[in-house]
């Protein structure tokens, strides 16, 4: 089956409700660790199927912001999550004070113990219309970048699509790829400075409402910052600006010597040699190609993983009018796939993702 086989359906939110009560009722009465483990991973596949729709609603999102089936599903979604933690939430705790936890230590990862933690502390219901607002508002930024059409060289171009005239061996051409990229964020501007400054006072907001001084310590937990703290960053910070800023003037400066210019505005920042920067020889399927002869020679393991992924259609790769910007990969736990998204553009990235 294809990624574009994958059944979807809109999860029954009140049916899902009713089946994650039953599991924390469950949870309260198990008698020994056994069942209790044994009805955990009645959950765990509960949420990972609720999760693969989610996922799935949000992927194809991605790929054409403008469909408009997908747009209300990645809507719905939105809405409907912070919806749902809650019950999430409720289970988490049931099994962080569990009788059992000890025994259950013993098979599940400590990690997930340490993820499930640090979501109990940056959760709580009443944060559950500002987690709605805060979805929102990251998908209008999305659709709005995403919906970029710039006039250039007599053809329409998404943000992604003028990234490889802004590396063009002409210096003319990528000022003016480089004036017309920037001339949609001004143009752009009074809206994308408001969904701004909304998700800042709406985080600030949300970690306020937690306790917490400020959306940086929340911020940390909710990406499961175990290994390394805010004040590691602190220091990482110190060490860029002492040993890795002196480095890149020097880098710089090599740099204007081969292109023999004085400067480097934005528009000769990309380029790195003056009969231009490198670029894929291939582009489109003969890129994955030979991708996957690559994977095959590595190791029989990564190459059936990668024909796999390819004969599954898990990649979508080129840059298109209507999709989101960036790249990501992410998980379908129900089809045990993962899914790449990248917006491959004829430049030295494509060949770099």
């Amino acid at each position: 089956m294809t990624f574009n086989d994958f059944p979807y359906t809109r999860p029954d939110l009140a049916d899902l409700q009713a089946q994650l009560d039953r599991i924390l009722q469950s949870l309260q009465q198990a008698g020994d660790a056994p069942a209790f483990l044994e009805i955990l991973h009645e959950y765990d596949d509960l949420k990972s199927h609720f999760m693969t729709l989610a996922e799935l609603a949000a992927i194809r999102h991605t790929l054409d912001t403008r469909d408009p089936f997908y747009t209300a599903e990645n809507d719905w979604f939105d809405a409907s999550m912070p919806l749902i933690e809650e019950s999430f939430q409720k289970i988490l705790d049931q099994v962080l004070h569990s009788p059992f936890r000890p025994d259950i230590e013993q098979v599940i990862p400590e990690t997930w113990f340490m993820a499930a933690e640090m979501d109990r502390k940056s959760f709580s219901p009443e944060i559950i219309p500002l987690l709605q607002k805060e979805a929102s508002l990251a998908s209008a930024y999305q659709n709005l970048i995403a919906s970029a059409q710039i006039p250039f060289d007599g053809t329409q171009h998404t943000l992604a699509q003028l990234e490889k005239p802004m590396n063009d061996p002409d210096p003319e051409v990528r000022k003016a790829a480089s004036l017309a990229y920037w001339g949609w964020f001004a143009q752009n501007e009074p809206e994308l400075q408001a969904l701004f400054s909304d998700l800042v006072q709406v985080r600030t907001d949300m970690a306020h409402c937690l306790g917490f001084e400020s959306f940086t310590d929340l911020g940390y937990l909710r990406m499961h910052r175990f290994d390394y703290d805010r004040k590691d960053v602190e220091t990482y910070r110190q060490q860029i600006l002492e040993d890795i800023v002196p480095l890149c003037q020097e880098l710089y400066t090599a740099q204007k010597q081969r292109l023999h210019t004085a400067s480097l505005p934005v528009w000769q920042e990309k380029s790195e040699f003056p009969s231009g920067n490198p670029a894929p020889v291939c582009a489109g399927s003969e890129m994955t190609a030979r991708a996957q002869r690559m994977y095959r020679e590595l190791s029989e393991e990564t190459g059936r993983f990668f024909d796999d992924m390819s004969a599954r259609q898990l990649m979508d790769l080129e840059a298109q009018p209507g999709k989101a910007a960036g790249g990501y990969c992410t998980w379908l736990p129900d089809h045990r796939a993962p899914f790449i998204f990248a917006n491959s553009n004829g430049t030295q990235s494509d060949v770099e993702t």
